[in-house]
């Protein structure tokens, strides 16, 4: 990815919904780009997503040479928010003042979820938006264009493939009929082509017999035997396993970030399967709208602009052949050479630094920059012992916690070729873009690397003043809680507070007093005292102090509860499966030495000896501890009738099974509230529907922790023993997450000895989880609560 200039991220005034615009480079000229309203997990997601489209519009622009540099704006919506007219106007408005702040730097149009009208709003507030309706002097719906433009894209590798550029009687498979893919598959019908087509709607189909096309299903059409394919709907539609599936000599479409990763573009190459870079290939409608209200050329000049991809696809694939490389490696480099020939604007941030969203394979380079941060700078203020011990460890945990909870972070890194560097904080405030000086602080950067670079990207500004008033700042990588998915806080509430003489204490250290008017190094040392409701918005050691043991799940399971899971079941594995196996049986799972089932959480193995004797064989069986897979192993006589697996149950079932291969998943136990967050639910839901045979069981036992408990009644005893006694009590943290914190006693030489850890857990709603799984496509055919108060839901895919 190449730098960007600047990321804005704004809490919307009116929606409180995170607007993020991406400007990639204004080498070229001022950038333009869509504006996506779509729905994400959370907001790092639309994050990525900006920067990654943006970026794309930057090497769209530069390959059809055009004066403009790349940008694009991203509303990410809350999962399964709907829309109503005055919520989308507010957002619109939002967006609109989010543009204007730029002062010119960029301007936008309709993308994925937003119209022309859509403009016509923003329209209302700034100048520098494009696309807006006809009638209010703008240039209107921009998808006949670039259905224009990639049939363009199509004659010139038709060209190439069999010598004309005439599509008749070549068959395509056009995946997706939205205006633009509907649009295009209507051109290629005009042109004579043999159509086969796909929509994720299946009302779309009436589309389909107009144009005498054949309708196949969105997950076969893409091995379907065509000359070409045309992806037309959302990205990452290319992968590793559907690039090995195709029958196709060429994949030319619309579709933006058809690749899952770049090597894609590889492998397709090396299968003498020609790709056009999509953002070579959809750039006619925002080579239009540009063309005409940017740039101001007539309608004839726009068009010829748009007819002009053919002539740039060929002169790609002219020289990518002449120098053995791909089309994209081709226009990569075409795109390269112009913006460097290029002037980069003054003040921007050097080429080799790179801003993105932090996720949780960065815990590990962030624990380690804020442990020396904390060792160079809270020298002083927290005693040597604590300094000098395992920072290391005390911060991998934290950050292992926080970056593990998508929807409760937000959390911005920046890194160079090396790695992570100068990791600063920051806090979101409403029009002012990553990238730019005002308002940033320094409370954690990495050891002075050489030369300005890393302070161009994060200005040190405002430190001296702000130490001197005894404010502190919410840092970059401090999560920032907020109250609901994908919601932004509001940033004046808990971003400043006043400073004690104290620095916090952390627990087994004294805390040391500092003089009120303490010098300047001290100052700026010193951790603001916080009330426990903010104390989760710091970044100082008096988080771990309040909290010594939050970690994961992962983590407490390893840390604690693996040893003693076997015992937490009664202690004897082979009884509670015969429980289980005739609870299964009663819902009507049985199997055959063919039929493959899965453990998703099997622990030491109660549900995977359950399904072995319930006939089922191989059971695939899934859990994060290596312990306890090495337990359930020991359990088993038959080694053939398991298939153990180290891994995320989220992840693992499309790497583990081959689609409609599986007769039954099995998630028991109170597995599931253990997902990092509610939007991982939906997600596992589809996985599992895809692995499942039709008529294919699926069974899950968790428990609902929506209803609040109070006082006593918070502290829940386990189990209890001669030598072991294990109790927890829950701490409602928000909505969607309670924190559990274990305790367990264990005796030994007749000494009791005690051990805790905490770690969040989802709360599921059944009604909630029910439509889950009917969205997901499964039938739901059982929800009801045992006699332990533990719920089982049973569906089955049709």
């Amino acid at each position: 990815m190449l730098d960007h200039e600047q990321v804005a991220i704004h809490t919307g005034r009116r929606s409180r919904l995170p607007v993020i615009v991406a400007v990639h480079s204004t080498a070229l000229g001022p950038a333009a780009g869509g504006l996506r309203l779509w729905h994400y997990p959370d907001w790092r997601a639309g994050f990525t997503d900006a920067l990654r489209l943006s970026a794309a519009m930057t090497s769209k622009f530069a390959v059809a040479g055009l004066p403009s540099g790349g940008g694009k704006a991203v509303v990410a919506l809350p999962e399964g928010m709907e829309l109503d007219a005055d919520r989308r106007r507010d957002i619109l408005r939002d967006v609109a003042d989010a543009i204007a702040s730029l002062s010119g730097a960029y301007a936008t149009g309709p993308d994925v979820g937003t119209s022309p009208d859509d403009m016509a709003v923003i329209g209302e507030t700034t100048p520098h938006v494009f696309c807006r309706p006809a009638h209010l002097g703008g240039s209107g719906d921009s998808s006949p264009h670039t259905a224009q433009g990639t049939l363009a894209a199509l004659r010139a590798v038709s060209r190439r493939l069999y010598g004309t550029s005439s599509l008749g009687g070549r068959s395509l498979a056009v995946i997706g009929l939205g205006r633009v893919g509907a649009g295009l598959a209507r051109l290629l019908a005009a042109e004579g082509a043999v159509l086969t087509v796909t929509d994720i709607d299946p009302d779309e189909q009436k589309i389909s017999d107009g144009l005498g096309a054949v309708w196949r299903s969105p997950d076969e059409i893409l091995a379907a035997d065509v000359d070409i394919v045309v992806p037309a709907a959302l990205g990452s539609v290319l992968t590793r396993q559907t690039a090995a599936d195709l029958r196709c000599r060429a994949v030319v479409g619309p579709a933006n970030n058809q690749l899952a990763t770049p090597d894609v573009a590889d492998l397709l190459h090396q299968r003498d399967i020609i790709w056009v870079p999509d953002y070579v290939a959809s750039a006619g409608g925002v080579i239009d709208a540009v063309s005409t209200e940017l740039h101001r050329v007539s309608a004839d000049e726009a068009r010829a602009r748009v007819r002009a991809i053919e002539d740039t696809v060929d002169a790609l694939l002219d020289t990518a052949q002449r120098h053995g490389q791909t089309p994209a490696q081709a226009a990569s480099e075409l795109a390269r050479r112009r913006l460097s020939a290029a002037v980069r604007p003054t003040g921007s941030p050097t080429g080799s630094l790179r801003l993105r969203a932090a996720g949780p394979g960065d815990a590990e380079n962030m624990a380690l920059l804020h442990a020396d941060s904390w060792r160079r700078h809270y020298r002083g203020a927290y005693s040597d012992a604590f300094l000098d011990g395992d920072v290391v460890a005390d911060r991998r945990s934290v950050w292992s916690s926080r970056l593990s909870h998508a929807s409760g972070s937000a959390t911005v890194v920046a890194e160079d070729d090396t790695g992570l560097c100068r990791v600063r904080p920051r806090h979101l405030r409403r029009g002012r873009p990553l990238g730019q000086p005002r308002r940033q602080s320094a409370r954690h950067p990495a050891p002075p690397k050489n030369g300005p670079r890393h302070r161009a990207a994060f200005p040190r500004r405002g430190g001296h003043r702000r130490a001197r008033e005894g404010q502190r700042h919410v840092p970059v990588g401090a999560r920032t809680e907020h109250g609901g998915p994908g919601v932004l806080p509001s940033p004046g509430r808990h971003l400043r507070r006043r400073s004690t003489g104290f620095a916090p204490r952390r627990r087994g250290v004294p805390a040391r007093r500092l003089p009120r008017q303490a010098p300047l190094h001290l100052a700026r040392r010193l951790a603001a005292r916080v009330d426990q409701r903010t104390a989760r918005h710091t970044d100082n050691p008096k988080e771990h102090a309040m909290n010594p043991d939050a970690t994961t799940s992962v983590d407490h399971y390893d840390r604690l509860l693996a040893e003693h899971y076997t015992w937490m079941l009664g202690g004897d594995v082979h009884e509670v499966a015969a429980r289980q196996a005739a609870l299964l049986a009663e819902l009507g799972l049985a199997g055959t030495d063919n039929d493959t089932a899965v453990d998703l959480g099997c622990g030491s193995g109660a549900q995977t000896l359950a399904l072995i004797r319930l006939g089922f064989s191989p059971v695939i069986a899934v859990d994060t501890s290596r312990r306890l897979l090495d337990e359930l192993i020991s359990y088993v006589g038959d080694a053939e009738a398991v298939r153990p697996v180290h891994g995320d149950i989220c992840t693992v079932l499309p790497e583990a099974a081959e689609p409609g291969t599986v007769a039954a998943v099995v998630c028991m136990g109170d597995t599931l509230p253990h997902l990092p967050s509610k939007a991982d639910v939906p997600v596992l839901l589809g996985h599992i529907n895809r692995a499942l045979v039709p008529g294919g069981h699926f069974v899950i036992t968790y428990r609902d922790l929506t209803a609040e408990l109070r006082g006593t009644d918070r502290f829940i005893p386990v189990r209890s023993s001669d030598d072991r006694l294990l109790t927890c009590f829950l701490e409602y943290r928000d909505e969607d997450t309670v924190i559990v914190h274990d305790l367990l006693h264990t005796r030994t030489n007749g000494a009791w000895q005690q051990q805790a850890s905490s770690y969040p857990k989802l709360r599921l709603a059944s009604s909630w989880l029910v439509e889950q799984c009917r969205a997901a496509g499964l039938d739901v055919r059982h929800d009801a609560a045992d006699s332990r108060g533990m719920r089982i839901l049973h569906a089955v895919k049709p």
